[in-house]
């Protein structure tokens, strides 16, 4: 008997003897085989990224691991804008090699040319999986200015559907605004909804809103937040470097 399979799915048979016997003609003999096959399994903690300032970079990780029992050779790439890869493959080379039960990590970098609120990429994972020879995992990420997102929640967790007044105090100047709804943002792709009171560049004296006042001073990073709803008050101390955009969550 041979067996030469050409898929991981074979490996079942029967062998069918007819013969001149009298009392049993036919006769059935079962036959099994197993093919060792890689087999891809690909995972990351999170596809969403943080609101990323524009010019900065943050990772994530996706572990790459060979659960089949045959050697996985994968060879990965990255689309989309601002979106690279690490280690990169050298030129020439064939993909990521992996023995049974071996794993491997590679970085997916997300580094925003622009402010968008969703900039999607994919991760794209050929390998010799028989089964499943392209796998893909989608990640998406936010391009913010240097700058803050506030949300103010009840005790109950539940946001508020309007803070009477927020301020935000600075070297480069203050702004005062009042009556702040709740704004709730669903971007495309798979980001998730935002939700929040206010958001800002720094410096301050970037901002054209109406019913801003504001009062010049000089530049730098330290700024100070006024909350205040009806006789609540909360003020919370900021420092913010160039590549940080600080998602405030705030119970009062």
């Amino acid at each position: 008997m041979r067996f030469a399979p050409t898929s991981a799915n074979q490996g079942t048979g029967t062998l069918t003897l007819h013969s001149n016997d009298s009392c049993q003609p036919t006769r059935t003999v079962s036959l099994n085989a197993t093919v060792p096959s890689p087999q891809i399994t690909a995972s990351s903690d999170s596809t969403v990224f943080p609101p990323t300032v524009v010019g900065c970079i943050e990772s994530k990780t996706v572990t790459v691991s060979n659960t089949g029992a045959a050697a996985l050779i994968v060879s990965p790439s990255v689309s989309g804008a601002g979106y690279s890869l690490s280690p990169f493959l050298s030129s020439g080379s064939d993909g990521i090699h992996l023995a049974p039960g071996d794993s491997a990590q590679l970085t997916v970098n997300f580094a925003p040319t622009s402010v968008a609120r969703a900039l999607t990429g994919t991760l794209t994972l050929t390998s010799n999986d028989p089964v499943n020879p392209i796998d893909t995992i989608d990640f998406c990420g936010e391009g913010a200015p240097t700058g803050i997102r506030v949300l103010v929640l009840q005790r109950t967790g539940i946001p508020y559907p309007s803070v009477d007044q927020i301020m935000l105090q600075g070297p480069s100047g203050n702004v005062t605004l009042k009556k702040v709804p709740l704004t709730v943002i669903n971007p495309p792709g798979s980001c998730e909804p935002t939700q929040f009171h206010y958001e800002a560049a720094i410096p301050v004296n970037d901002f054209e809103e109406e019913g801003v006042q504001r009062n010049k001073k000089k530049n730098g990073h330290g700024y100070t937040l006024h909350i205040k709803i009806k006789n609540k008050h909360q003020t919370i101390n900021i420092s913010l470097g160039s590549c940080d955009f600080q998602q405030l969550v705030i119970t009062i």
